[in-house]
C-alpha cells in the first residue's frame, strides 16, 4: 500500500514528559469516548481530522486539531507528522490510536512515522479493506469466503463469471465501508448488477467513494462478533457477542440487537479459536479489533474485521463493564498507555468467563417512517425505563433531524441496554420493545 515509509527530516526528539504525555488519535469524531479516556488518564490529545464534514466539537478536548488533506504517500503523512510534533511543543508523544475504520490506514503511516507501536502500514489493507483481508485470510490457509471484487462496470461479468452457475444468493458490499451500508443480497446476476452500480462511485457511510464493490458467497449461520486488543502480536479477548439481525425494510440484515455472551458455549470457542488465527493472518500486532464472523456449517468464516474498536457510538460499554468487569476502550488504553495493565488481562480460555451470574442484551433502535424526528414519545418511553431489565439508553437524534427508515446501523436512532438475571424476563421486554418500536418516536 506505501511501498517503503521514510521519513528522514522529522526530528522526534522530544523533552521528558511533565503533564503526563500526548495521545494522538485520528478520527475521535464523532464518539469521543476514546478522547474522554485518555483524558482521564492524564493524557493531553492531538486529534487527526480528516473530513471536513466532521462535525463540531469543544476544541479544550484538545491540546490540537491538525487536519490531514493529503494522501497516504511519505510526504503527505510526514507532513502532518512533523504538525503533530509541532504542536505538542517537545511534550512526549506516548501513543497513537484509531477512532474509524477508513482512517486505518493512516493511523499505521503515522504511527510509523512517530515510531509509536503500530501494525506495519505495508499491510494496512488487510484491516481495512473488505476484499484483501479476505484473500489474504485465502493465502493463509484459513476458511475464507468466495468473492469477486467489481471496480469498473465493464468488470461485472467477468467478476459474476466466479459464481457459475449463480448461487440461490450473493452478497454485494462496497469494500471500503461498514455497518451493513450498502450490503445487498442478490436472488439473480440481474440484481447484482443492479446493486453494484448503485454503488459504484457514490460516497459511502463512512465518506469515502465507493471505488471497488465486493460479491461474496451468502454465509449461512449465526454471526458472532468478536473484540479484541493486541499488544506486541498478544492477543486479549474483551468482547463475545451474538447478533441478532433480521430484513427490515427491504434490506436482509438490519441490526436488531447484540447479545452478550460468555465463553462457555462451544459454538463461541470454536468462533474465538478462528478469529485468533484471523488477527495473526491480518497482522494485528498492537490496537484495537472487531471482527464479524459466521457459524457456518462448514466452520467460521470471517465476514469482516476492522482494526478499531466495536462502533454503535460505545452503548455497549455500561453493559460490557457491568457484565466483564471492564471494556474494549479502557483495555485500549490500558494497552498503548499502561502496558503492565494489559499483562495484568486474562488470556483465553479464562477470559471472558464461562459463565456470567446475569443476561445481557444491547437493543438497536429503528425508524418506521421517514420524516422529520420531533421528539421521544413520553408514555412509550416511561413503559420502557420501567422494564426490570432496562438498563441504559443512547439516543442519538435530535429535534429537527430529518430521519430515514432504519436501514442500517447508521441510521439508527439509539440504543438500549438490558440487563437480568433472569432470561426470560430479558427477552420478554426485548421482544415488547420491538413490538412498540413505531410508537417511539414522533416523526412529522
Amino acid at each position: 500500500l506505501f511501498g517503503s515509509l521514510c521519513f528522514p527530516d522529522l526530528n522526534l526528539t522530544q523533552m521528558p514528559n511533565c503533564t503526563g504525555g500526548i495521545v494522538v488519535i485520528v478520527d475521535p469524531f464523532p464518539v469521543q469516548h476514546l478522547v474522554h479516556g485518555a483524558r482521564s488518564r492524564g493524557k493531553e490529545v492531538i486529534a487527526i481530522q480528516i473530513r471536513e464534514s466532521d462535525p463540531d466539537v469543544p476544541e479544550n478536548l484538545y491540546l490540537a486539531i491538525i487536519r490531514h488533506s493529503g494522501g497516504l504517500d511519505a510526504r503527505s503523512v510526514g507532513e502532518t507528522a512533523q504538525k503533530i510534533l509541532e504542536a505538542s511543543k517537545k511534550q512526549e508523544i506516548v501513543a497513537c490510536l484509531c477512532g474509524h475504520d477508513s482512517e486505518i490506514p493512516l493511523q499505521d503511516a503515522l504511527a510509523c512515522a512517530l515510531q509509536l507501536p503500530g501494525n506495519a502500514p505495508e499491510t494496512s489493507a488487510c484491516r481495512s479493506d473488505k476484499w484483501s483481508e479476505i484473500e489474504q485470510l485465502r493465502s493463509a490457509g484459513l476458511r475464507a469466503t468466495k468473492q469477486a471484487k467489481v471496480m469498473d462496470l465493464a468488470d461485472v461479468k467477468v467478476a459474476l463469471d466466479h459464481f457459475t452457475p449463480f448461487p440461490e444468493q450473493v452478497v454485494v458490499k462496497p469494500s471500503n465501508s461498514g455497518g451493513t451500508d450498502g450490503v445487498t443480497v442478490c436472488l439473480t446476476p440481474e440484481a447484482a448488477v443492479a446493486a453494484i452500480g448503485k454503488l459504484l462511485g457514490t460516497v459511502n457511510g463512512v465518506g469515502l467513494v465507493t471505488d471497488c464493490v465486493v460479491i461474496q458467497e451468502f454465509l449461512q449461520g449465526e454471526e458472532y462478533v468478536v473484540d479484541s486488543i493486541s499488544f506486541e502480536g498478544e492477543h486479549k479477548l474483551v468482547g463475545l457477542w451474538r447478533y441478532d439481525k433480521r430484513p427490515l425494510h427491504g434490506v436482509q440484515f438490519a441490526y436488531f440487537g447484540a447479545r452478550l455472551l460468555s465463553s462457555g458455549d462451544e459454538n463461541v470457542k470454536k468462533v474465538v479459536e478462528y478469529y485468533l488465527s484471523v488477527l495473526d493472518a491480518l497482522g494485528v500486532m498492537h490496537g484495537a479489533s472487531h471482527g464479524e464472523v459466521k457459524l457456518t456449517p462448514s466452520g467460521p468464516c470471517l465476514v469482516e474485521m476492522g482494526a478499531r474498536c466495536h462502533g454503535s457510538r460505545g452503548s455497549w460499554i455500561p453493559l460490557v463493564q457491568e457484565g466483564y468487569g471492564y471494556d474494549q476502550v479502557s483495555a485500549y488504553l490500558d494497552a498503548a498507555l499502561q502496558p503492565e495493565k494489559f499483562t495484568e488481562l486474562p488470556c483465553w480460555p479464562d477470559f471472558p468467563p464461562s459463565n456470567l451470574s446475569k443476561h445481557f442484551m444491547l437493543l438497536y433502535l429503528q425508524y418506521h417512517t421517514d420524516g422529520v424526528f420531533e421528539k421521544l414519545c413520553p408514555s412509550a418511553w416511561e413503559r420502557i425505563r420501567k422494564m426490570e431489565s432496562y438498563f441504559s439508553e443512547l439516543i442519538v437524534v435530535e429535534r429537527g433531524c430529518e430521519v430515514k427508515k432504519t436501514i442500517d446501523i447508521l441510521n439508527s436512532p439509539g440504543f438500549i441496554g438490558l440487563v437480568h438475571e433472569d432470561e426470560t424476563v430479558l427477552m420478554a421486554d426485548y421482544q415488547s420493545i420491538h413490538d412498540m418500536m413505531s410508537k417511539l418516536f414522533e416523526i412529522h
